[in-house]
């Protein structure tokens, strides 16, 4: 396909929440360019030809929950996707167990949970707490809530939305507290944005609470925040219900999200990067790719690459508008994995897909079993375990002595969770005891600029949908940080619907 000249809609980046906005706006009728930033995180082989990847393979609202589609689902059914492409997807993977010293537990359905509180803490802890019955209460309404967002950025042809519905979550907590005197609920702090995780354990008597919550937030939205508000985590406890996961990884997901664009007119040109993005006035024009000499203009575009990188490549002409633009959020740290390879028989039975290991003061560790088919690979006995945390975000973090202190370190912390898992171990990648000639194959950045956008992490109220340039819109982890990789989702619905209502549409499906 030849490139044009000017096109409605460019995605700037490979970010599933910018690819996503690419098939929605093309869907629509708009003409859509997709541009990378610089190459997506790259799928890593071993000596033994096992795989590394180095992103979670978990999405809120990828999944459904009691048969209701989460918000990215919806966004899909849209697309149209084949009975054959939904298998494609697990919403299973929304469950998850939490291992801190003391304490395992397991976020499943609210029957299921109210179990496991009062295996662990006791009725009468359980009943003063109120989490099950303030669950109920609201996951309804915040799953509602976020499913009907294309329907609230939808206008009706007297230019006002034709929902009336809650627009911000701060509204729908008001009119949850407003509602709250016909409901029968124990302990109404849940809906407060001031008592902290920590407060109301303390205020409980229950020392692990706080642990628990920790790993359930890392688990839910792949970031850090060790003491959230209980409203907070009462939302992302709901959130959670819709999470799921994509065969073969987030790697497969972005190929999908990019065929599904084709099948709707999106131009995905092999083998480009941008060298530029130019704005002028203060407004986007367009950008300039490798092999092209000439500008291709655009109407708007979206940022799935972090801020900082496309700063790196704006030129600015006319009035220098620089100081409208928003400023690059710092990350808090960054994803470090490592992948080690078992026999199946030493993986136990009840032990679920994704595991959450939280210590106090520490950063959390998470365990995903992965069965190798589910990569594209020939079936085996073997297993993948991979095994992340979080690293600082500092120079120190990209020595290779340090990464081989924080592996090694890892490491004893899964024999510790799976006493029996060490004699059962085939292969360790990357292999931090061979001088580190593995993990700088892996992890050789080279400052910290370098590191990829999809492995840094942010905490935080984030950027938003905008820039600050006319034009510009962002939709990445940096947009709404609290709502983990929900929020880019979030953000690109939003930036869509923005730009289907300058060009003549009611809204993002229509």
């Amino acid at each position: 396909m030849r490139l044009n000249d000017h096109y409605d809609w460019i995605v700037l980046g490979t970010h599933p929440a910018g690819l996503l906005s690419a098939a929605l706006v093309a869907r629509l009728g708009l003409s859509v360019l997709v541009v990378p930033m610089t190459e997506a995180t790259h799928r890593f082989v071993s000596p033994q030809g096992n795989l590394l990847e180095l992103e979670s393979n978990y999405l809120i609202g990828l999944g459904q929950s009691s048969g209701a589609n989460g918000l990215i689902r919806e966004c899909l059914k849209n697309l149209e996707i084949s009975p054959l492409e939904e298998e494609l997807i697990h919403s299973e993977r929304g469950l998850v167990q939490v291992l801190t010293q003391n304490i395992r537990f397991i976020l499943k359905s609210n029957e299921s949970l109210m179990f496991e509180l009062q295996k662990e803490f006791g009725k009468s802890s359980v009943s003063s707490m109120g989490l099950v019955s303030a669950l109920k209460y609201t996951e309804s309404e915040y799953l509602t809530f976020w499913r009907n967002l294309p329907k609230r950025l939808t206008v009706s042809q007297t230019g006002k939305s034709k929902s009336s519905e809650p627009k911000t979550i701060s509204e729908l907590r008001r009119k949850l507290i407003k509602n709250l005197k016909n409901q029968e609920i124990v302990n109404t702090s849940w809906l407060s944005t001031r008592l902290s995780i920590s407060e109301f354990a303390q205020k409980l008597g229950i020392a692990d609470f706080g642990e628990i919550c920790a790993g359930l937030w890392h688990a839910i939205t792949l970031g850090i925040n060790i003491n959230p508000a209980l409203f907070d985590i009462l939302h992302v406890f709901s959130l959670s219900r819709t999470g799921g996961s994509f065969k073969g990884g987030i790697r497969a997901y972005r190929e999908f999200l990019l065929k599904l664009g084709k099948k709707f007119g999106v131009h995905v040109p092999p083998d480009i990067e941008c060298r530029r993005i130019f704005i002028e006035k203060g407004r986007f024009a367009g950008v300039q790719i490798t092999g092209r000499g000439t500008m291709i203009s655009g109407r708007a575009a979206i940022l799935g690459c972090s801020m900082e990188r496309a700063l790196e490549k704006a030129v600015y002409t006319g009035i220098n508008w620089l100081h409208k633009c928003k400023k690059a959020p710092h990350p808090s740290g960054w994803k470090f994995t490592l992948a080690i390879t078992v026999h199946k028989n030493s993986i136990p039975k009840e032990m679920m897909s994704r595991i959450v290991w939280q210590q106090k003061n520490a950063p959390p560790l998470e365990i995903e079993v992965i069965h190798p088919k589910d990569m594209g690979l020939q079936e085996d006995d073997s297993r993948f375990l991979y095994i992340r945390t979080i690293m600082p975000y500092t120079l120190e973090s990209l020595k290779c002595d340090y990464q081989r202190l924080i592996a090694a370190r890892m490491l004893r912390q899964v024999i510790e969770i799976l006493p029996f898992i060490e004699a059962h171990i085939i292969e360790i990648y990357p292999n931090f005891n061979l001088e580190g000639t593995e993990m700088l194959k892996v992890y050789d950045f080279g400052s910290l600029a370098g590191i990829p956008d999809d492995l840094k992490v942010y905490t935080g109220n984030g950027l938003g949908n905008t820039s600050g340039i006319q034009g510009l819109s962002i939709a990445s982890d940096e947009s709404y940080p609290f709502l983990g990789n929900f929020g880019g989702t979030v953000a690109a619905i939003e930036s869509v619907a923005r730009v289907a209502r300058q060009l003549g549409h009611a809204g993002p499906f229509v």
